[in-house]
């Protein structure tokens, strides 16, 4: 899943000649589908395009017409998993999803590629297989960035459903409950989003608040070491 942080999006000049390279017909998406409206970036989006391209010319994606973003940078009491379809222009789901529980409370704010930690991780996933676990119905993950998220399957992070992604703790409490590191779904919808994004679909997780952008896929400057850690200390 594709990680970036309000930081970064606030630095759009970083960035403007990436972004400016995007086909036409995926940069009208953004437009189309009105997703400003409804609490993404424009350069949130950009980014996530990129490293979605390089997935694609990679070979890597069967279903190449489905990108899933998951953006960390709005709190729980949001809908922030947006799962789009580039093809024919339209906004598949756009749902509740849950954040790590040692990440944070209402935000996420703390993210590790670490096993137990109970942390979400960041970066790109590609979609797997189904399988019937201790969840139910769930749908594997293959954590494709080294150090960010390529622990995925070892921490058998996963996209499940559970009882605490409710509008009622929403009312209640505030925030939907938390995982231990999964992207976990409300019941009533997980089935649908799992049969529709399974099976080599990229993923992206757009993470908040004050982290610059952690993705090697698509940040010039994770190819620094120094630069990396100096701006992610939080990440780990």
């Amino acid at each position: 899943m594709m990680c970036i942080s309000q930081t970064a999006l606030s630095e759009g000049n970083a960035v403007s000649g990436w972004c400016d390279s995007l086909k036409p017909e995926r940069k009208d998406v953004f437009d189309s589908l009105r997703l400003g409206r409804l609490g993404m970036a424009r350069i949130g989006f950009d980014y996530a395009m990129l490293g979605y391209n390089k997935l694609r010319k990679e070979g890597l994606l069967t279903n190449d017409n489905i990108i899933t973003i998951i953006d960390f940078s709005l709190t729980s009491d949001k809908k922030r998993m947006f799962i789009i379809d580039l093809k024919n222009y339209k906004l598949l789901f756009l749902t509740y999803v849950a954040h790590g529980k040692n990440s944070g409370q209402d935000f996420a704010l703390y993210f590790s590629n670490q096993p137990e930690s109970f942390k979400s991780s960041i970066g790109f996933y590609i979609t797997k297989e189904t399988y019937s676990g201790i969840h139910g119905y769930s749908l594997k993950l293959h954590g494709y960035e080294k150090d960010y998220n390529d622990n995925a399957e070892e921490r058998a992070i996963v996209i499940h459903s559970a009882d605490y992604v409710s509008e009622l703790l929403i009312k209640q409490q505030g925030y939907i409950g938390r995982s231990l590191g999964c992207p976990a779904l409300a019941p009533s919808i997980y089935k649908s989003i799992i049969n529709r994004i399974k099976k080599y679909t990229p993923a992206g997780v757009r993470v908040g608040l004050t982290f610059r952008i952690k993705s090697a896929i698509y940040d010039p400057y994770a190819y620094n070491k120094d630069f990396l850690h100096r701006v992610s200390l939080k990440s780990r």
